[in-house]
């Protein structure tokens, strides 16, 4: 995440903290990533995972799956959180400027970081991921889908823009990566998303939408969302409220 002023930024950390390692959305996510990535080769062997804009440290668990985690993010507010979590590499750093060598990463996983920086900088960022990621490694972004959809959450989140599919592609083959999937993401609880977020735009006040949920609604829609998972295996999605792109640098190993 990047880092956002006042008390707000502290609010919205210490609520994904909370929830994080249970909330539905997070869950489910999760889910699909492993599915995407289980779809392309895996990372070199004993290669390192960046985790480039870590927030509270919720995907370390999940990342060390694939090899040893290194783990930044410019907010404070993050960086106090993840130390709580006792991530073994952690850094406080900008995505913009990682202080890494060229290479030096099997998997760089960025999750919803790009769209809280500034429009001028989101290629940056994802030319520095293009550069720390070794010859046939993979980097996995993913961010908000639909600037139509920008909402109250989006405002406390500090979400500056929400994108296309084809918006996410073209930065990722700037920054000399190969595209080796590109889908929408969250597609079977969109229509019931959009309603609730439109009418949001109504609102003035109010919480984020990370507030906890009676569990058996949690485990729902942490079903609905998991169901994507096998889908984005075999195949992408047209539409749904995230963009998830998959990309390699140069050959892939065993090709």
């Amino acid at each position: 995440m990047t880092s956002a002023p006042g008390g707000m930024e502290a609010v919205l950390y210490r609520e994904t903290f909370e929830v994080e390692e249970t909330f539905w959305w997070f869950v489910g996510m999760r889910a699909i990533v492993a599915s995407l990535l289980a779809r392309g080769p895996a990372p070199p062997g004993g290669g390192w995972v960046l985790d480039a804009g870590c927030g509270t440290g919720g995907s370390y668990q999940f990342l060390s799956r694939y090899g040893p985690v290194a783990s930044i993010d410019v907010s404070e507010h993050a960086i106090a959180f993840s130390r709580q979590r006792r991530l073994p590499a952690l850094l406080q750093g900008s995505v913009t400027a990682l202080p890494f060598r060229d290479g030096a990463f099997g998997l760089v996983a960025s999750f919803d970081v790009i769209d809280e920086l500034w429009p001028e900088l989101d290629d940056r960022a994802v030319a520095e991921m293009a550069r720390v990621l070794r010859p046939g490694g993979t980097l996995l972004i993913r961010v908000p889908a639909y600037q139509w959809l920008h909402s109250r959450h989006d405002r406390i989140a500090r979400t500056r823009r929400r994108y296309t599919r084809g918006e996410v592609v073209e930065k990722v083959r700037r920054a000399g990566l190969e595209v080796r999937q590109a889908t929408y993401a969250n597609s079977l609880l969109l229509p019931l998303a959009v309603v609730r977020r439109l009418l949001g735009k109504r609102r003035t006040a109010g919480k984020s939408e990370l507030a906890p949920l009676p569990g058996w609604l949690n485990a729902v829609l942490t079903a609905t969302l998991r169901l994507e998972a096998p889908i984005l295996k075999r195949t992408s999605l047209p539409a749904g409220l995230s963009v998830i792109v998959v990309a390699g640098k140069g050959e892939c190993p065993g090709r």
